[in-house]
């Protein structure tokens, strides 16, 4: 197997492409790159575009008053670029080789809240109610949780760690 001399890897440039680029309808922005020479790595980044507002050229979305939204997907483009960017750096520094799944891992905890599979859980009933606390978990109709329902969660947890 070829593994890389991780001191002299530069960085790769992530790029943007639509999934589906001959469709009139909204399709789906991925973010695409070569890792280590060899794998190719795409990303969705759940953001998506009618192909009639994106910019082949500079794989971006148009922006102006045609498509006043452009700007907003634009940034999100720009925030998956440089995290990809600072994750690869981060595992090259450790001279850890960069993969598939080691950055995806990173990108789903940084833009989606995703909770690692080795969680168990104890750590899992944790992290949501730092969640609750914080306000980042609602509830179905969209509002915050009680201070009732945090003290439940709470109490489940400690009997959780008793077990």
């Amino acid at each position: 197997m070829w593994y890389p001399n991780i001191y002299y890897m530069r960085t790769p440039e992530p790029c943007f492409y639509l999934k589906r680029a001959k469709q009139f309808r909204q399709t789906s922005i991925m973010m695409m790159t070569r890792l280590n020479r060899k794998e190719i790595f795409k990303y969705y980044t759940r953001e998506s575009i009618k192909p009639s507002n994106w910019d082949f050229k500079n794989q971006r979305a148009k922006e102006g008053k045609n498509y006043p939204e452009g700007w907003e997907i634009n940034v999100r483009l720009e925030k998956f670029r440089l995290k990809f960017k600072s994750v690869y750096r981060q595992l090259v520094d450790k001279k850890i080789i960069p993969t598939r799944t080691l950055i995806r891992d990173e990108l789903d905890m940084e833009f989606f809240d995703f909770i690692k599979k080795s969680t168990g859980l104890v750590s899992y009933f944790e992290i949501t109610i730092q969640k609750m606390n914080n306000n980042k978990l609602l509830t179905v109709d969209g509002k915050p949780y009680s201070p009732g329902t945090i003290k439940t969660y709470n109490t489940a947890l400690k009997h959780l760690k008793e077990i």
